[in-house]
């Protein structure tokens, strides 16, 4: 019950005999029928599922495990267990790249893309501005999964460490309610009405929170 978002982690052949099959996590994008893959060896890959083509892709130091869009659906942010924040342009190519340092795992993206907001399971969450100022946030340290409350004004953070969930206002950065839901978080999701938090947890089960 580790992932309750994704709904899809897969092998593909890559083409390539000296890669041949890799793990991948995948994000549609926006608007579009294209998916865009993460793999286990650092590749960043666009997918055409009708086609099986890959029109690009990019090569990361490190794998990457918490893709997320820009609101303009062609920036893609892109995290690294090496401590970097990837920003790929999906429409020209380009990768730039911010080192944050740690472990880095899921990205979220503000609705107006004012803000992006990057766990960190070795450190203090992460805070970046589109023109690359960084902040920290008191008291969300060591946060595997990552997500946005449907209004957009909160923040939900699982600590596997700690057994628990931190709810964080996005306004003030404070974190305004810990949820003890014990074993190891990780992956959080909303059901499709906003209603609900699916809580996904190592230890064997799902916490729903209402």
């Amino acid at each position: 019950a580790n992932d309750v978002r994704y709904g899809l982690a897969a092998s593909i052949w890559t083409g390539d005999p000296a890669r041949g099959h890799v793990e991948t996590w995948m994000r549609r994008h926006l608007g579009d029928a294209h998916a865009f893959v993460t793999t286990n060896d650092g590749h960043v890959l666009e997918v055409d599922p009708a086609s099986h083509a890959v029109p690009q892709q990019w090569l990361l130091a490190d794998p990457s495990n918490g893709p997320a869009w820009a609101p303009d659906g062609v920036h893609l942010y892109a995290t690294t267990y090496g401590g970097e924040l990837h920003v790929l342009n999906t429409a020209t190519g380009p990768d730039t790249a911010l080192t944050l340092g740690g472990k880095l795992q899921d990205a979220v993206v503000a609705n107006d893309g004012s803000e992006i907001y990057v766990a960190h399971e070795s450190g203090p969450m992460w805070v970046v501005s589109p023109s690359g100022d960084t902040s920290s946030v008191a008291g969300a340290s060591d946060i595997f999964g990552l997500v946005l409350s449907p209004d957009g004004q909160s923040l939900y953070a699982s600590v596997p460490s700690q057994g628990k969930v931190l709810i964080i206002d996005r306004a003030t950065k404070a974190v305004t309610s810990t949820l003890d839901v014990g074993g190891t978080p990780r992956r959080i999701a909303f059901g499709p009405l906003g209603e609900i938090a699916l809580i996904g947890n190592e230890s064997g089960y799902v916490s729903i929170v209402r």
